[in-house]
């Protein structure tokens, strides 16, 4: 137990791969040296790397030392219990098992067990390194906070600020000969002026094989479909980070059957299915036909039982286009017309743009009707 073992994540071109599915590139078998589960480990350009445990004030020996360096064959080659002189002066314990390692890898931050931070600088000797005292500071345990003291994890930003994560969290400043630091720029930056550009959603289910090859795209947020009886289909986005490039957007199965059900009774009554897309179930359409599928953003909002979505939020409105327009109704036969836009407002007269018309005949049906102005 408490060995450590190594992912080599590298690809040959640079770039770090996104999954993996082998077993660990190596282990090094350090265990009896590591007695606590309260660890850190941190890598070094040089291929080995440094352990940190939690040990309190006097605990600090070899036999379960605070802290120790690994080299890239697994050899250890410092122990930082193993110099009684080193552990009387400069490291007692270490307290929470945080340490860092600046970016240039020359100085060593650890949490001593009097709860004081110890700075050393980092030398080396045919590949082995020593510590050498620089600075303590004193502050953390005298802030008045309850087990203020203990420090879990410490990283340096680029800057070379310190910041300590334990009962609270602080950033310390640390003095450089100039103090001041310019940060690069990443090399795969790309600043675009303008509007970002607004992502295309494509739509994929049973009607086609569930295609992610050629799926079928929505022409400003917009398809026309036609699908058979329960018929189920999803929204897909690129995602250039996913494994399959895709994103999958669904809706929230609230009849808990696996599916988001588009009901005969919804589509009678002419209402807009609002739901909040997000990696949710599939839709499943009831009766099928030819129906037109609309994207609109909505407020970020997040109603309970709903899945949020990722990017905008979005309302899913599906329209069967059983007529094209009105002109050629019966008017004798209709007892109201209601127009609806495609956020959700109902009027007597027609909005500008697409409306859902929803025509109530006097036997008591229902048609909703696809128009626009």
């Amino acid at each position: 137990g408490n060995n450590v073992s190594v992912y080599n994540i590298g690809n040959e071109d640079g770039t770090l791969a996104k999954y993996w599915d082998k077993a660990p590139d190596f282990t090094d078998h350090i265990g009896p040296l590591q007695a606590n589960t309260n660890g850190n480990v941190w890598a070094m350009s040089n291929g080995g790397y440094w352990v940190a445990q939690y040990r309190g004030a006097g605990n600090n020996n070899a036999g379960v030392p605070s802290l120790i360096f690994v080299n890239a064959e697994g050899e250890v080659v410092f122990n930082s219990g193993s110099d009684t002189d080193f552990v009387n002066n400069n490291l007692n314990g270490s307290n929470g098992s945080g340490f860092a390692v600046s970016k240039d890898e020359k100085t060593l931050v650890i949490n001593d067990g009097n709860t004081e931070l110890r700075f050393f600088d980092i030398e080396w000797n045919n590949g082995v390194p020593s510590l050498v005292h620089k600075y303590v500071y004193t502050g953390i345990k005298n802030s008045g906070i309850p087990r203020s003291g203990l420090v879990y994890q410490m990283n340096f930003d680029y800057a070379g600020n310190l910041i300590v994560s334990g009962a609270k969290v602080g950033i310390y400043s640390i003095p450089t000969d100039d103090n001041q630091t310019t940060v690069p720029a990443k090399k795969a930056l790309i600043v675009v002026k303008g509007t970002p550009e607004e992502p295309k959603y494509y739509v994929t289910g049973t009607f086609n094989g569930w295609d992610k090859v050629n799926p079928t795209e929505m022409i400003d947020n917009e398809v026309t479909l036609d699908m058979e009886d329960n018929a189920e289909f999803k929204l897909l986005t690129p995602n250039p980070s996913a494994e399959d490039g895709w994103t999958w957007i669904g809706g929230v199965d609230e009849n808990q059957v696996g599916f988001f059900l588009i009901t005969e009774e919804m589509m009678a009554e002419g209402r807009a299915i609002d739901v909040l897309m997000g990696a949710g179930s599939n839709f499943r359409i009831e009766q099928g036909g030819n129906f037109t599928l609309y994207l609109n953003k909505v407020e970020a909002q997040t109603p309970a039982g709903m899945a949020k979505a990722e990017g905008a939020q979005l309302k899913l409105v599906v329209v069967r286009n059983s007529v094209t327009g009105i002109d050629d109704l019966d008017m004798d036969t209709v007892a109201s017309v209601k127009y609806v836009n495609l956020a959700g407002m109902v009027s007597d007269k027609p909005f500008d743009g697409v409306n859902l018309v929803v025509i109530k005949y006097n036997n008591g049906k229902t048609k909703t009707v696809k128009v626009v102005k």
